[in-house]
């Protein structure tokens, strides 16, 4: 059973995650917040395995929350549900230790396959998602063959 929290500030967007996740076998939803206050305050009676956060920016407040709940749960697994799909958010996401990041035109069936696949310890993107990591992945690595080793070797 994979117990979670899920934090969104609209009450449609929670109650139709919550409504969604809870029809699956094996998902408990343990917990629905209105912020990261709420959760971070029951943070001592809750032991989530997900915490499903929905954001339309990711600054520095969202930064530091996603960080205090990596630090109030140790093993948890942090899902971003966004509409923002712009590079930096999401490196910053990934950077504070996000699990995976849906875009909300995701369906009902990849919001469960990203919650199933952060439990098994992999990453997860949605298919909007994807193409942007991937072309900023393709674009550092060639800003760091440009910069340095112009013969690179490739190992199998």
């Amino acid at each position: 059973m994979f117990k979670i929290s899920i934090v969104e500030s609209q009450s449609i967007i929670r109650e139709g995650l919550s409504a969604l996740l809870s029809k699956q076998v094996g998902f408990d939803i343990i917990s629905s917040h209105v912020d990261f206050i709420g959760l971070l305050r029951e943070a001592d009676s809750l032991q989530p395995d997900v915490v499903f956060i929905g954001l339309n920016t990711v600054g520095v407040n969202e930064i530091r929350a996603i960080e205090k709940i990596k630090m109030q749960f140790a093993n948890v697994k942090i899902l971003i549900f966004s509409t923002n799909y712009h590079e930096e958010c999401i490196r910053c996401a990934f950077r504070a230790g996000v699990h995976g990041y849906l875009h909300k035109d995701s369906t009902p069936t990849q919001l469960c396959n990203a919650v199933k696949t952060v439990t098994k310890g992999r990453f997860y993107l949605s298919t909007t998602i994807l193409p942007i990591v991937l072309n900023c992945f393709v674009h550092c690595v060639n800003r760091s063959h440009s910069a340095g080793n112009t013969n690179p070797t490739i190992r199998t």
